[in-house]
């Protein structure tokens, strides 16, 4: 696999302007960007990857309990009951701690202290007594969630039929209690489900995935090499054109993109060689 470094071998620098690899990150950031959006719109395989996100049925327990401001922050229990209680990692929760209602994420989980996620904040609070729940109406999706892949809907892991997009509000509304979820609706960071989960589930499917962002010269570039040449020209044609990057360089840069993307898209795990012949003939 290549890294940033690779890439910054085969560029050639203005001899007149003195540059050193790090400065050039964030145009290879743009390049790497500028490649997923297009294979984004290809429905391409080469931004695909498998989505698991776990959805969990409703705990609720009620004890006295402190929150910690420690970043990451942590709901403590003196009575050590969160995994009697069945708090996992990836619940969402809330709470009925007068100053932390949440939602909140769970990242770890041990006997005594329920580690929140690292986005998460919280007001200290001493020891009290307040209910913690979980969520039972959705579950997180992956940080580099793009969007679910066309006609690759969903399905819960070990059934047999995928879950079915939410047609209506109507819909969910005649569902009054927990159950196995039919249906999904995706919000922001989250799939919901109706009804909500009796049981904990994991959700499977295809996504499209945000690339990872590179910040030093021994980051990977994504791809497995086959568009490096491509991001190559395109950080050297971004860097030698016009301090403003309009008109003919932005038009150069668009072109660049759309045919060295579409040309290797159109072929990876698309299609076979055709006309092959399958054995020597051997009747001349």
């Amino acid at each position: 696999m290549s890294t940033v470094a690779n890439i910054y071998n085969l560029l050639q620098y203005r001899p007149d302007i003195l540059v050193n690899s790090d400065d050039l990150i964030h145009i290879v950031n743009a390049a790497i960007r500028a490649v997923s959006k297009r294979l984004y719109v290809l429905d391409s395989d080469l931004i695909v990857g498998p989505m698991e996100v776990d959805v969990f049925a409703e705990q609720s327990y009620t004890a006295s309990m402190a929150v910690v401001d420690s970043n990451p922050d942590t709901i403590t229990d003196a009575a050590t009951q969160f995994i009697v209680e069945k708090f996992a990692v990836g619940m969402p929760i809330t709470t009925t701690q007068a100053s932390n209602p949440g939602p909140f994420r769970i990242a770890t989980v041990a006997v005594g202290t329920l580690t929140l996620a690292a986005t998460d904040s919280v007001v200290a609070a001493t020891a009290g007594s307040f209910t913690v729940t979980s969520d039972d109406a959705y579950g997180f999706l992956p940080s580099d969630f793009w969007g679910l892949r066309a006609k690759f809907e969903p399905y819960l892991d070990g059934k047999t039929a995928p879950l079915i997009p939410l047609p209506s509000q109507a819909v969910a509304l005649q569902y009054t209690g927990a159950g196995e979820p039919i249906y999904y609706k995706i919000v922001g960071t989250r799939i919901y489900v109706t009804p909500h989960t009796a049981a904990d589930y994991t959700i499977k499917g295809d996504y499209y995935q945000k690339p990872t962002e590179v910040t030093a010269a021994t980051s990977a570039i994504p791809f497995n090499e086959l568009f490096d040449d491509l991001i190559a020209d395109y950080v050297e044609i971004y860097f030698r054109g016009p301090l403003s990057k309009t008109g003919n360089t932005v038009q150069i840069l668009d072109k660049l993109i759309k045919d060295g993307v579409d040309l290797v898209a159109s072929k990876y795990d698309r299609k076979g060689p055709t006309h092959f012949p399958q054995a020597v003939n051997w009747g001349f």
